[in-house]
């Protein structure tokens, strides 16, 4: 039966046992890490549930140890004829588009899913305004507002109502042994950022790192990819290696059990900083750019380091993001006695 036919045939609401596929930004381990309270959310109130999130291969591994989603349906880009059959295939009956994008509308016109609900951006793209008119369950997203309070109220077609905004990250096996070898009173330090206009700068963070081992004792890591490697070793190079340790060896899924580890953890707005947050890590989170009040995660175990009241946000979560200009001069006014002040804070929590 072709798509469009079977599309018509099956046009109604399941809450018995729903089939849900969550289409969030599928390359972004932060946007990922922000949609684990929706899949909690469905699971909890259907049980029965089965739950498929379309994602990038890179970042699938986030999900890996989830006891809430079922399945991951793995995008790639030079299979999109694969990537959308096995969609149809599942038989799914609700999709949620936490991008907004015009391609998630596209995978659940497809995938033949009667019942679409999607993340409607202020002032969209084109595309996106055109294809918004496919979908049975249209959401307006508020920019300045927090992105995880908005996907919990699009469930309310499936009559969930949840504001826990807790996000979930698990730890793999293989990490917990890799991180056996950290132990003590270690804070931990990611220089990069996988955007670089959010980057706070090298020497910044080594000042930081220094002074925070001599202030408080405390061994430091620095923590990054393999990618990483010869930047941080170009870091710590004239440092004691007893007391200024490099961690680049752990793969995206084994990094939670490190960073479990961790008193604290201090990096710009990026992937790892959500996952402090989700293990209820203390962090500090150097936002820079970043509208506050979308993605940065706001929990009392955590700080927000941000420019003066002066220059605003130029980075959103659903809107065009302003100037490099901008985004740079928002980091170049956060200085080490800013995050150091925020590091006395939470070390004297």
């Amino acid at each position: 039966m072709l798509p469009l036919f079977n599309f018509l045939a099956k046009r109604k609401k399941n809450f018995d046992n729903p089939r849900v596929l969550i289409i969030p930004h599928m390359t972004r381990v932060g946007d990922l890490i922000a949609i684990t309270p929706a899949i909690r959310a469905i699971k909890q109130k259907y049980p029965n549930s089965f739950i498929a999130v379309a994602v990038n291969k890179k970042i699938a591994v986030v999900l890996e140890n989830s006891p809430y989603a079922d399945a991951v349906v793995v995008y790639r880009s030079n299979n999109l004829l694969g990537f959308l059959r096995k969609i149809y295939k599942r038989n799914f009956n609700w999709s949620f588009n936490f991008s907004g994008a015009s391609f998630g509308t596209l995978i659940s016109i497809y995938g033949a899913i009667p019942n679409r609900a999607k993340l409607i951006k202020e002032k969209g793209p084109a595309g996106e305004v055109f294809t918004n008119r496919f979908n049975n369950f249209k959401f307006l997203y508020k920019n300045h507002t927090d992105p995880i309070l908005h996907y919990l109220s699009m469930l309310k077609p499936l009559k969930i109502e949840s504001t826990d905004t807790k996000k979930d990250v698990f730890l793999s096996e293989a990490g917990k042994a890799k991180a056996e070898l950290f132990r003590g009173f270690i804070v931990g330090i990611s220089v990069s950022a996988g955007n670089k206009a959010k980057e706070w700068g090298d020497e910044k963070f080594k000042e930081l790192a220094v002074k925070i081992n001599e202030k408080y004792g405390a061994k430091i890591v620095f923590v990054g990819s393999v990618s990483d490697e010869s930047r941080i070793l170009r870091i710590v190079e004239n440092l004691d290696k007893e007391k200024f340790l490099v961690a680049t060896n752990f793969s995206l899924g084994e990094l939670p059990s490190l960073i479990k580890r961790l008193k604290l953890y201090i990096a710009v707005d990026t992937g790892p900083i959500h996952i402090a947050d989700a293990l209820s890590v203390p962090f500090i989170d150097i936002v820079g750019p970043v509208d506050p009040n979308e993605l940065p995660p706001k929990r009392d175990y955590g700080i927000l380091v941000k420019p003066p009241s002066y220059i605003k946000p130029s980075v959103f979560a659903f809107k065009k993001n302003g100037a490099l200009s901008e985004q740079k001069k928002a980091l170049e006014s956060i200085s080490v006695a800013d995050v150091l002040r925020a590091v006395e804070t939470l070390l004297l929590r």
